[in-house]
């Protein structure tokens, strides 16, 4: 007899049967390899796992390690040792990993990791939903026209230009051969997970108009205090500005899917309540905003 337990939560809704499995892989014009990749794709998003984040060594690279988990499957792994950021990809409207959800950086060891991320993956924009003063301590940028190493990264800031509620910072990150040119946008005056930022639609309408490239891998790094309650606001509204501007549609269900397939919400009702609370007020009182600005 059927575990109604299993029913009702869904969990066997992805997992074939042996005989289904056994057609799917024998099926003309799929190799079995293929077959195998595609089930265990289905499989994976039934059970997520957390060694990363649960590793010793990773304990003191998590500002909020009781409710904030990192999801393996979805965090963003650098290429050098130690190799763990808190952070998270995230699919955009048309373009897989187009975003890079990341807690903001909160000690000097945490601030050269994320400027390891930020070379290794060469964003377009990093958007910060929080006053730059609290990042890092306050020791996030050097100051204008300087230059300051975070451990085998060399940052220099090229200029500041200031804005409503917002500052922008034109940034060099290098190390070696390798160098990146990055722009740093912060909305200051967003304080309160709670309470989405007054100006929010006009700071993104700025932010994407400054932006040139077309949607790629890793194209926007958003952060925030946690990498999941304020940063998963701009995910769900730009991937909402982006469906519209493209496909002439909201589907905002969509997206909200796949925030929690890629599990970037916090691992606790708190944190859950928190994000649904967010992203409704993004569709309440942001969305209706989206065709003045596209046009």
């Amino acid at each position: 007899m059927r575990s109604s337990r299993s029913t009702r939560r869904g969990k066997t809704r992805n997992i074939p049967s042996p005989a289904a499995l056994a057609i799917h892989l024998k099926a003309i014009g799929k190799k079995i390899g293929d077959g195998v990749a595609e089930v265990y794709s289905n499989i994976s998003k039934e059970s997520s796992t957390f060694f990363a984040f649960f590793d010793k060594q990773n304990a003191s690279k998590n500002k909020y390690p009781d409710r904030i988990f990192l999801a393996d499957r979805t965090r963003v792994v650098l290429n050098d040792d130690p190799n763990y950021y808190h952070a998270s990809w995230v699919d955009g409207c048309t373009q897989e990993r187009q975003y890079i959800l990341a807690q903001a950086p909160f000690d000097s060891s945490t601030t050269s990791d994320f400027y390891r991320m930020v070379l290794q993956t060469k964003p377009e924009v990093i958007v910060t939903l929080m006053k730059i003063e609290s990042v890092a301590d306050g020791k996030l940028l050097p100051s204008e026209g300087k230059s300051k190493v975070y451990g085998s990264i060399t940052v220099k800031n090229d200029g500041t230009k200031k804005m409503d509620d917002s500052d922008a910072y034109n940034l060099t990150v290098s190390a070696g051969n390798s160098e990146h040119k990055v722009t740093i946008f912060a909305l200051s005056s967003w304080t309160d997970d709670l309470k989405i930022a007054h100006g929010f639609a006009d700071f993104h309408h700025a932010v994407r108009k400054e932006m040139k490239e077309k949607p790629r891998e890793g194209w926007q790094m958003i952060v925030c205090p946690t990498g999941v309650h304020r940063a998963s606001v701009w995910a769900v509204y730009d991937t909402e500005f982006e469906r519209l501007k493209t496909k002439s549609r909201i589907r905002f269900s969509d997206t909200h899917f796949e925030m929690c397939d890629f599990n970037v919400m916090a691992q606790s009702l708190a944190a859950g309540s928190r994000f649904e609370k967010n992203t409704k007020e993004v569709l309440s009182s942001k969305v209706c905003t989206f065709e003045e600005r596209i046009h």
